[in-house]
């Protein structure tokens, strides 16, 4: 009798024998080519989890890099229940007049305006379920405190995209969308060496990038009138250059002489940091900003925030728990705007 006939009445029954494809029959020889017509399905030994070794240590993908305070500093402003923030910006207006014993002529007087900022306080909670913390324990992966640490990363990834371009619908502005900026300034046309004209870093030569900077330069003093601390041999002044890695790249090609972008400028401008930040590739070009972030004692610019990190109490549920974290913004506050001079199409 057909043996898999055999096989599916004992499956009515309630028998069920996964990959059997034969009884067992004693009348047999079983020590002759038993590999040839096994009674089990085909195997390759044992299960392959237990020949894999599970590495316990946890890779964590890499995110982008937060830029924004080596650009300018953090500073607390006020607190979660701070609505707005306004800051006096004085200006020194009035004139002199010739002298007289019987003239009270000549007028000193400070003007003030106050721009103001609000408060963003922003949210990210956490969940962990009772069973999926245990089962995470068993391949030794610690899930709450990974929960922790994602919290803590969304949260300063947030506060890096808002030191930047600010909160929408918000009085909140960036260090690249403060709307006291001035324009950006269009890099200098220049001749290819095949011919044409080019305006990219990637097109020019040293030296053309060189002129770049140098006109980003020159827009930045006429934007502060003048005010800058200079001597025979550079600039003094500490001054800040951000922009791409894309950009930054092209800093460090070097003419035949071994002389780079990068060289020429440190010959110049004796004070210079350059910071990199992929909030500079731009959909209208790859942007560049020169920044003095200190002149006469007064600070360019701050990062404000109300809260850094604030961890509430865990709840506890039924068979899980959650825990909610919050931080607060007001942006970049940017106080002398003039000491923020820009070049885009680079």
């Amino acid at each position: 009798m057909d043996q898999s006939h055999q096989l599916h009445d004992l499956r009515k029954l309630g028998f069920v024998l996964e990959g059997a494809r034969r009884f067992y029959d004693p009348k047999r020889d079983y020590n002759k080519a038993m590999d040839a017509d096994p009674v089990t399905a085909p195997n390759t030994g044992v299960p392959s989890e237990l020949t894999t070794l599970f590495n316990t240590k946890v890779v964590w993908v890499l995110t982008r890099p937060r830029r924004a305070r080596r650009i300018l500093n953090e500073v607390t402003m006020g607190n979660a229940s701070t609505s707005s923030e306004k800051f006096p910006v004085a200006e020194i207006v009035g004139s002199s007049a010739p002298y007289s014993d019987f003239s009270n002529a000549g007028h000193a007087d400070a003007n003030y305006t106050w721009p103001v900022r609000d408060n963003y306080l922003f949210e990210v909670v956490r969940q962990v379920g009772d069973l999926e913390s245990e089962a995470s324990a068993q391949a030794k992966v610690n899930l709450s405190a990974d929960t922790q640490k994602a919290a803590a990363h969304i949260l300063d990834n947030d506060a890096n995209r808002f030191a930047f371009r600010g909160v929408a619908n918000r009085r909140i502005y960036g260090l690249l969308n403060d709307p006291g900026l001035n324009p950006a300034i269009p890099p200098l046309p220049a001749t290819a060496g095949g011919g044409g004209t080019v305006t990219r870093w990637a097109d020019k030569t040293t030296a053309q990038i060189y002129n770049d900077i140098r006109a980003l330069y020159a827009q930045l003093i006429d934007q502060l009138g003048g005010n800058d601390d200079v001597d025979a041999d550079g600039v003094e002044t500490r001054i800040i250059l951000a922009m791409s890695a894309n950009s930054y790249a092209t800093l460090s090609a070097a003419t035949d002489f071994n002389i780079s972008v990068l060289k020429m400028m440190k010959d110049f401008f004796k004070s210079v940091e350059i910071v990199t930040a992929p909030e500079y590739s731009t959909d209208a070009g790859e942007l560049v900003q020169m920044i003095i972030p200190e002149l006469d004692g007064q600070t360019t610019g701050e990062i404000g925030v109300s809260e850094k990190f604030h961890g509430f109490p865990i709840v506890r549920g039924l068979s899980s728990y959650a825990q909610k974290f919050r931080a607060g913004t007001f942006g970049t506050v940017i106080y002398r705007p003039v000491a923020i001079a820009a070049m885009l199409g680079v």
